[in-house]
């Protein structure tokens, strides 16, 4: 239930603040109950929005888009009010929305594939909930000088079963760049 999710999440530590995303299960299984419940627990959700953050090596923002799936999508909505010269990350729950992502943004935060979840080689492509087939699976993807982080995440979808894909809670550890 998105209030016990929401329980849970409440206690983590952040000190920057903590943001979250919606993903397609959120919406298709919830609704608006998740967000509730997320917002209820102190943990604003980003849809097509941005949030500053006052880190150590100065400002930081974090936009956050809508699901592919479901909602809406506004990069530029979600970058509209972030000054060029600061630091972006973008969190989509989708990584398709990647291709759009203009090359200020320092990083894009994304999972939603669960690294093929059943990832028998040749047979998971078929299954790879992606447009771009295994291209975001899972990993640090660079390309064109921009960068991607897929995570395997925890859960499975549909099928309550991992194969080759190992679940998996990523802790990303920033600095800023030395100039």
């Amino acid at each position: 239930a998105p209030e016990r999710i929401a329980e849970r999440l409440a206690p983590l530590d952040a000190p920057l603040g903590r943001v979250a995303v919606l993903g397609n299960h959120d919406w298709r299984a919830f609704g608006m109950r998740m967000w509730t419940a997320l917002a209820a627990a102190g943990i604003p959700v980003l849809e097509n929005d941005a949030a500053a953050l006052d880190a150590p090596g100065g400002r930081l923002h974090v936009a956050g888009l809508a699901d592919v799936r479901f909602r809406r999508p506004d990069l530029a909505r979600a970058l509209a009010g972030i000054p060029g010269e600061e630091p972006v990350i973008v969190l989509s729950h989708d990584p398709d929305a990647f291709p759009f992502v203009p090359a200020r943004v320092a990083l894009t935060v994304s999972g939603h594939t669960h690294g093929g979840q059943v990832a028998i080689p040749l047979l998971r492509l078929p299954a790879m909930p992606s447009r771009h087939g295994e291209r975001y699976a899972r990993g640090h993807i660079v390309e064109h000088g921009r960068h991607l982080v897929v995570g395997t995440g925890l859960g499975t979808s549909g099928v309550p079963l991992r194969l080759f894909a190992p679940p998996e809670l990523l802790v990303l550890e920033l600095h800023p760049e030395e100039r």
